[in-house]
């Protein structure tokens, strides 16, 4: 059976001046690594931007089995594309820096939630100290572009 607390999702006050978000997904484990590439990026930036925190309920707990049936993906996918495109038409937010430590099954719902109406995506994977920018999402007027993103 599908659990309708699988997962949290911790949106800050999204200030109008910002123009570049986080969003941190430890669904698999805490992952430290993702800390510490926020505050990489906020060093970056100069700035402390805010980050959306997903995570699973505390009843459930971290692991593979965090999205365990295909409701609670299909219910991750339909509140992440509510959430990222009104970062874009809401909020005005240009760029996201997607952090994400999850099971393949709920990276393949994370996937399914983008959309060309939305802000461009860097998207991290794990690289030897932090996590890296390895892809790049953007929507060039015509069609979604998926780019690797060596020099972000």
């Amino acid at each position: 059976q599908p659990r309708e607390d699988a997962f949290i999702i911790d949106e800050p006050k999204i200030d109008s001046e910002q123009s570049e978000i986080i969003i941190s997904v430890k669904l698999t484990a805490p992952a430290v690594m993702i800390d510490a590439t926020i505050e990489h990026i906020n060093q970056q930036a100069q700035d402390k931007l805010p980050v959306i925190n997903i995570y699973p309920s505390e009843s459930y707990g971290y692991g593979n089995g965090a999205i365990a049936h295909p409701l609670e993906g299909e219910k991750l996918a339909n509140e992440l594309k509510k959430i990222f495109t009104d970062l874009k038409e809401v909020h005005c937010i240009e760029k996201v820096h997607l952090l994400v430590c999850a099971s393949n099954a709920a990276c393949v719902y994370i996937g399914q939630a983008v959309d060309r109406s939305q802000p461009e995506f860097i998207v991290y994977d794990y690289g030897n100290k932090m996590m890296e920018p390895k892809l790049r999402i953007y929507n060039d007027g015509n069609t979604t572009v998926i780019a690797s993103n060596q020099n972000s």
